[in-house]
């Protein structure tokens, strides 16, 4: 008996035991089922993935076969149990194409990381799935569409990164309603519109926020200010109005604010210094804020980059910004800044104690007062100098030379005066240096040689005096020189000319240089514009001009150069010879361009409108009272050089026009006598009826003298005759390359005075004719 019911239990125990074992096997194979299942989906969703990438762009999956497991593929990260892919991770592979919807099959994602590639199309709704998903970097792509709602199912991200590319809409309130664990986002460089979502201030682990360059509109949600983890914070080139919200400055964790380029207005509170008591960088410029700068900005030690340029801020800075030992950047350009008196440069006394400042920029501002000496007593790392366009007076102090490290000043605008230091000669690192606009004397220095990597030089409008220095020959990468209105003379070397092989602009017009202009300017093969004019210059123009296949602006008028101009000239890439309107003028033709003419022409005509009305006065104040006869009018034409205008009428004073000044009182009164006043052929019809002299008739006369310009030929010419149709027709039609120039002169010199072109009209045609021959959009 005993012995069968052991039987029987063992018998019931090994049933039992078999049941247990046909269950964990059948555990077993489900589970290895369910494995086999997901890695089979895991390898067709990344299939799927490669078969979207266009062209060759994909050549770096190479990996990506049948013969190897799909975990071993490149950038693929499996989890050791499952074998599931859980990292994603392709960055600046160059991959184009699009991201398929098969991406959100990929159940165990973790992390997706496909920046700096060339992804087109929209972001697949179906990353919403991926309820594992801690970091998503899609950023520097061309990915475009709208942030699809369904990606704030991802509750569980961590990073989102969809900075730079083209996305557009509004960004998802879901973001902030959901996603409680996001510590970093960034949407920055893309094209989002509409407010900026106060759901947004539900993140409360948020440290990282980058909203800048999209077009958000609307005010600063006042509940950002939760965020009190928050460091990185910018928001700026949008279209955001307003005040910064009292709450913002309850984000004492910040280091980095940045909230330029909108439209925001009113103070900064005078707290900002003890609310942001870490900030490293503060950056406000370009808005619409006035008020003074809180003095309370000086605690803010760690202070390394304060911008705040472009804005209304007025009154004086503070004095006590030697506090900011740490400083770095310092721009308050474009303010209202100072009184224009002693004192509103203080400040720069204090700035001296911060040993670590390397931008100084303070330009255009209300600064007056004189350039104090502790200007030179500033940083030795200083690299850069703004202080232009103020109202700074006084001389800049020998020690200037101290500061070697400066690669740009601008002291340009202001009231300075003196001499410019022997010292400049020790900033051996300078590449821009602008003294233009002030009364600086003296001759330029020689050590202005020692400056070798001069880039830009500007000194015109002062008055020194002297000759160019041959030193800034060693100034051989210059790429600008203006020297203009000022007092220099003497000849200009050849030498001199040619070591500015990377010459783009050279400014000379308005001094005294005599001579002849140097030749070997053409070693400068890429200059652009050259100005010489309204000097002493003398000779022949050089040949060698025509070399220079960049030239667009030739200004040379107003000196004494004889002879043609040169053929060369005609040689200027991308232009043509001139088609000649006639026998005659064929044979005189001397090969210059169409361009070249235009050029010259324009611009003496833009100087002509000024020059035209004192030409035509200084012929009614002439002794030819009485008509002249034809004969003697085509033999010999009463003839005034620019030279004489320009000495004649004070520089083109306004008070040399019609109506007033040197020339006589010229009314309607006075000009109404039947004795005609003027010179046939540029005088008005209705003058010439004894009608008054008029604006109108100016206007007439102003147009003969272009017609004459282009045709060669005097206004008594029987070009111009009445009973001709067909030769006032083929002088319309002369040249195609001078047909809106010419119209010009035809619509001012219309026999009926109100038909006439009006002198502004003029101008704006002359100029528009100009740019379109230059190439530049007006």
């Amino acid at each position: 008996m005993e012995k069968s019911i052991l039987k029987i239990n063992c018998t019931v125990h090994i049933s039992f035991l078999l049941c247990i074992v046909a269950v964990i096997t059948l555990v077993s194979n489900s589970f290895k089922l369910g494995m086999a299942t997901g890695n089979e989906t895991d390898r067709l969703a990344l299939l799927a993935f490669k078969d979207q990438l266009v062209g060759a762009s994909h050549a770096g999956l190479h990996s990506w076969n049948a013969s190897l497991h799909f975990c071993e593929w490149q950038g693929v990260r499996c989890g050791r149990q499952q074998q599931r892919v859980i990292g994603l991770s392709l960055p600046g592979m160059i991959l184009g194409g699009s991201i398929p919807p098969s991406i959100g099959n990929l159940s165990f994602l973790r992390e997706a990381n496909l920046y700096n590639n060339s992804l087109q199309g929209n972001i697949p709704s179906e990353f919403g799935q991926l309820r594992r998903l801690r970091s998503l970097n899609l950023s520097q792509n061309n990915l475009q569409g709208n942030i699809p709602l369904e990606l704030g199912n991802c509750s569980n991200l961590v990073f989102l990164n969809l900075s730079y590319n083209s996305l557009s809409g509004e960004i998802p309130s879901q973001l902030g309603d959901n996603m409680k664990n996001l510590i970093k986002l960034s949407v920055a460089s893309n094209d989002l519109g509409g407010g900026i979502p106060s759901s947004l201030g539900n993140l409360s682990s948020l440290d990282y926020l980058r909203l800048e360059r999209n077009h958000f509109e609307g005010v600063i949600p006042d509940a950002l200010g939760r965020l009190s983890s928050l460091k990185i914070f910018s928001i700026a080139q949008n279209n955001l109005s307003g005040i910064i919200p009292s709450s913002i400055y309850n984000l004492s964790s910040s280091t980095h604010v940045s909230m330029a380029l909108n439209n925001l207005s009113g103070d900064l509170a005078p707290q900002l210094g003890s609310a942001f008591r870490n900030l490293e960088t503060l950056y406000l410029g370009e808005n619409q804020f006035t008020g003074r700068i809180p003095r309370s900005v000086a605690n803010i030690s760690g202070l390394k980059q304060l911008d705040i340029n472009s804005n209304g801020f007025t009154g004086l800075v503070p004095d006590d910004l030697g506090k900011l030992r740490n400083l770095l950047l310092f721009d308050i350009h474009g303010n209202d800044l100072g009184f224009g008196t002693e004192g509103d440069l203080d400040f720069l006394s204090s700035l001296s104690n911060c040993s670590r400042l390397q931008y100084l920029v303070i330009h255009d501002n209300r600064f007056g007062g004189t350039l104090p000496d502790t200007v030179a007593s500033l940083s030795a790392q200083l690299e850069a100098l703004y202080m232009g366009g103020n109202q700074i007076s006084g001389s800049i102090p020998q020690g200037i030379g101290n500061l070697y490290k400066l690669t740009d000043v601008y002291l340009g605008a202001n009231l300075l005066t003196g001499k410019l230091p022997v010292s400049i000669g020790h900033l051996q690192n300078l590449g821009q240096f602008d003294l233009s606009l002030n009364h600086l004397t003296g001759e330029i220095p020689s050590s202005i040689g020692n400056l070798s990597r001069l880039v830009y030089l500007h000194l015109n409008g002062n008055d020194f005096q002297g000759r160019i220095p041959l030193t800034l020959r060693e100034c051989k990468d210059m790429e600008e020189l203006d020297l203009s209105l000022n007092k220099l003379g003497g000849t200009v070397p050849d030498q001199l000319v040619a070591a500015f092989q990377s010459l783009i602009t050279l400014n000379l017009s308005h001094n005294s240089f005599n001579g002849s202009f140097p030749s070997d300017i053409s070693n400068s093969k890429n200059l652009v514009e050259l100005y010489v004019d309204n000097n002493n210059f003398s000779g022949e123009i050089p040949e060698q001009l025509g070399g220079i296949s960049e030239l667009r602006i030739l200004h040379m008028q107003g000196n004494n150069f004889q002879g043609s101009i040169p053929r060369a000239l005609g040689s200027l890439q991308g232009t043509e010879l001139p088609k000649c309107f006639d026998e005659t003028a064929t044979k005189k033709c001397n090969g210059l361009s169409k361009k070249s003419i235009v050029v010259i022409i324009i611009s003496l005509s833009l100087a002509s409108v000024s020059v035209a009305f004192i030409a035509i006065l200084c012929c009614r104040k002439q002794l030819r009272k009485d008509m002249i006869p034809l004969s003697m009018q085509r033999d010999s034409l009463f003839q005034v050089s620019y030279k004489e205008l320009v000495e004649a009428t004070n520089g083109f004073s306004a008070l040399n026009f019609l109506g007033e000044g040197s020339f006589g009182n010229l009314d309607n009164q006075q000009a109404t006598s039947s004795i005609i006043k003027g010179t046939i052929g540029y005088l008005a019809p209705e003058c010439g009826m004894g009608g008054p002299t008029s604006p109108e008739g100016d206007i007439y006369s102003y147009g003969i003298l272009v017609l004459e310009m282009i045709t060669g030929k005097r206004p008594t010419d029987d070009l111009f005759g009445d009973g001709d149709q067909n030769q006032k027709r083929r002088g319309r039609n002369m040249l195609d390359c001078l047909a809106s120039f010419t119209n010009v002169g035809v619509a001012c010199s219309v026999e009926v005075p109100v038909e006439r072109m009006k002198i502004e009209d003029v101008v704006t045609d002359l100029h528009a004719i100009k740019a379109r021959l230059l190439e530049i959009e007006v």
